[in-house]
């Protein structure tokens, strides 16, 4: 989904300036500095998950996290080439014109400020039949730890309603 990787630019393009130079100088070099983890830090908070800690849940997954996965999705090491895109085994994966055949019904939830950004989920959305999108206004990436209770009402009623 090319909309996926253009909105990751979008949010990098956000960052505070110092930041947003030490996140693009490890896109090129894959070399880790307090600066970059600093960088990572505001990409976290503002387009992952606005809670003050980091949930248990997600410790644990990053703590036990098969390194492969995110490098075969293009994410590690980064390399931003000229083009704006990441690399990895994954990187061209895009199954957007394969999407029109989901059958089920399929609720699409996103962030305002998620680094999957809601015009990414609205391409998603257009592009499944019957889907239901939902932009939760203020919220980043982990919208199910930030605003669990809507969260859990929302997926309820969608499930009773699909049956």
């Amino acid at each position: 989904m090319r909309s996926l990787w253009k909105g990751y630019r979008v949010r990098v393009s956000q960052l505070s300036i110092a930041n947003r130079r030490a996140w693009l100088r490890y896109d090129r070099t894959g070399v880790s500095t307090r600066a970059s983890l600093r960088a990572a830090e505001e990409f976290r908070r503002r387009f992952m998950q606005h809670l003050e800690n980091r949930p248990f849940e997600t410790s644990v997954t990053f703590q036990h996290a098969n390194p492969r996965v995110p490098q075969a999705m293009g994410f590690q090491p980064r390399r931003l080439y000229e083009d704006g895109y990441l690399r990895g085994t994954m990187a061209g994966w895009d199954i957007t014109g394969d999407l029109r055949r989901v059958r089920i019904p399929t609720l699409i939830t996103v962030g305002q400020f998620d680094h999957v950004t809601p015009a990414c989920a609205r391409e998603i959305h257009r592009a499944i039949p019957h889907s239901r999108l939902v932009i939760a206004k203020g919220k980043g990436h982990l919208l199910f730890f930030e605003d669990r209770d809507r969260y859990i009402t929302l997926l309820r009623t969608f499930l009773s309603q699909a049956g």
